[in-house]
């Protein structure tokens, strides 16, 4: 036969249960045999059956141990933090509030039990009548598998009402798998600068960048939503393209989905703040550092059985990618407003650093942000304009160049090509304008604009044109010279076959073929002259000449 045995607790509703049931206290002992159930001795039987159910559940226990917590200054500080802020608080939020009030204080070296003992001993304020029970409400939630390192971060704001009637608004983000939270306080709402300058602050403290930011819909950082697609602000968007991050918003008035964001401001409102909303609010907010130290360094997560500290050097900071300066580092950055001189320069500590060509006589923002010096439009102060890593101390005069930044010799032939092709454009234009470059590469300006006056004084017949610029691809003829030698013999062949060639298709064909071939030897017959016919030419010439000299 198997005897169970109750404690306390259940042996004094059991014997309260049999009364109101209508059994006498004679046969208590024999209600408790036939259930299996060890009976208590009569005299217990008798003072429980004799009192009333309320004051059953007060009545202390004469054999019970003597509460660890129970010492007089601790109790009352229990006490007073249970009534003011209420018995529903998370215990681990009182049990730190004594670890600052006790142990940093230097009142005493360790507490005389862990949270476990101190829940049991809330619970016993509350069974006694001491505190009143809480009223609770319970959500359920979804498991969720883990992430993978480094991949996202959590982020959600939150608002607490102290008791003075201030209000302390928070950030708090939140690495995924680790657990390794960044909270940050202040007076006021968080707008959209602020919030970038907290999340590269965070990134600062892990030592990386997240791949992906888990956010709720915040206005400060999304300017609209309609139909599933999501526009963020100006300043959250620059922030985004210079960190190279990726961004998740969940779904409105979804639980489901906005449970990861809302995990982050809900372990602060249970665990920090409850126990000091009899505090000031520049004292609240000064004690979240150290209390982010205690949760990252000290304690151990109740989700992952680890402490988060560790779990980030282990396993997720290895994950996380590099650092990035940026334009919201609000800790380490020194901004200024410079001017871009005409060999668009800029100088930091007797060395220059080359901006884009295009900034000359122009002013940049000058940022020095993690050994790097990075220079930002002065319009919009995100757009990245040219970023140097800072060279040894001992480096002076140097000038520090970047490919691509220096001012291009000329590139009006660009659009006189341009033009060029608008205007004459047909089948070979194309073909010769790259030769007439490459072969005229220092000068290509002036002979694109000399070949494009050229082509406006004679409007040439498109037919003629495509002729002599395929004639001239075909035999790498590209200098502007070769080029108007071949006009010329398409001219002379167009006028001395003139009564050969029907079209100017014929004429065309006939200059790619070459004149040997398509014209009669007729049309190309030379005068035949003896040599008396010169020499009396010239003593023509001659005496001509001796005739007026003697005039």
């Amino acid at each position: 036969m198997i005897i169970k045995r109750l404690n306390q607790k259940a042996m004094n509703e059991k014997i309260l249960s049999l009364k109101k049931a209508g059994v006498a206290m004679e046969d208590v002992v024999a209600c408790f045999g036939r259930t299996n159930v060890q009976p208590p001795c009569l005299a217990t039987i008798k003072k429980y059956y004799m009192m009333s159910e309320d004051n059953a559940s007060c009545l202390p226990n004469p054999h019970e141990k003597r509460k660890a917590f129970d010492e007089p200054e601790m109790r009352e500080e229990i006490i007073l933090i249970l009534t003011l802020n209420g018995s529903s608080i998370p215990k681990s939020s009182v049990y730190d509030f004594l670890w600052e009030a006790f142990i940093e204080s230097g009142k005493m070296e360790r507490l005389p039990g862990n949270e476990q003992t101190l829940r049991n001993f809330c619970k016993h304020l509350i069974n006694t009548g001491v505190v009143k029970p809480p009223m609770t409400k319970k959500r359920i939630y979804n498991h969720q598998d883990p992430t993978e390192p480094g991949k996202d971060a959590q982020l959600d704001y939150g608002e607490w009402k102290l008791n003075d009637g201030s209000k302390i608004w928070f950030i708090c983000i939140e690495l995924t798998l680790s657990k390794f939270r960044f909270v940050k306080g202040q007076d006021h709402k968080f707008n959209g600068e602020e919030t970038c300058r907290a999340i590269y602050a965070f990134f600062l403290v892990i030592g990386g960048r997240v791949q992906k930011l888990v956010i709720d819909q915040e206005s400060c950082l999304i300017a609209s939503e309609m139909y599933g697609e999501i526009v963020t602000t100006k300043i959250f968007t620059d922030f985004l393209e210079e960190q190279d991050v990726k961004l998740f918003v969940c779904n409105k008035s979804d639980p489901e989905s906005k449970g990861m964001s809302e995990s982050c401001v809900k372990f602060v409102k249970t665990n920090y703040l409850p126990s000091r909303s009899h505090k000031s609010l520049q004292e609240v907010i000064a004690g979240l550092s150290g209390w982010c130290y205690r949760v990252n360094h000290v304690r151990i997560h109740t989700a992952t059985r680890r402490i988060p500290a560790n779990e980030l050097e282990a396993i997720e900071k290895q994950a996380l990618r590099p650092l990035l300066p940026s334009n919201y580092d609000a800790v380490w950055g020194l901004s200024d407003v410079v001017d871009v001189n005409k060999l668009h320069l800029i100088r930091y500590k007797a060395n220059d650093y080359e901006m884009p060509w295009r900034y000359a006589y122009k002013k940049v923002v000058r940022t020095i942000s993690n050994g790097r010096i990075l220079a930002f439009d002065i319009d919009t102060r995100t757009k990245l304009v040219a970023q140097y890593d800072l060279p040894d101390p001992s480096v002076k005069g140097k000038v520090f160049k970047t490919p691509g930044f220096a001012k291009p010799r000329n590139d009006e032939w660009k659009a006189l090509g341009v033009e060029i092709q608008k205007k004459y454009g047909c089948a070979s234009m194309e073909h010769f304008l790259n030769g007439l470059k490459k072969e005229t590469d220092r000068n290509a300006t002036s002979k694109y604009r000399a070949f494009l006056e050229f082509l406006e004084k004679e409007q040439p017949d498109m037919v003629r044109l495509e002729a002599v610029l395929k004639l001239c691809c075909k035999k790498y003829r590209y200098q502007l010279k070769q080029f108007f030698e071949v006009w010329e013999d398409y001219g002379f062949l167009a006028h001395k076959g003139a009564s050969l060639f029907a079209t100017d298709a014929d004429t065309s064909e006939a200059l790619m073929k070459g004149v040997s071939v398509d014209i009669p030897s007729e049309a190309l017959s030379v005068e035949c002259r003896n040599g008396t016919y010169y020499e009396d030419m010239f003593n023509a010439n001659v005496g001509k000449g001796g005739a007026n000299e003697r005039k």
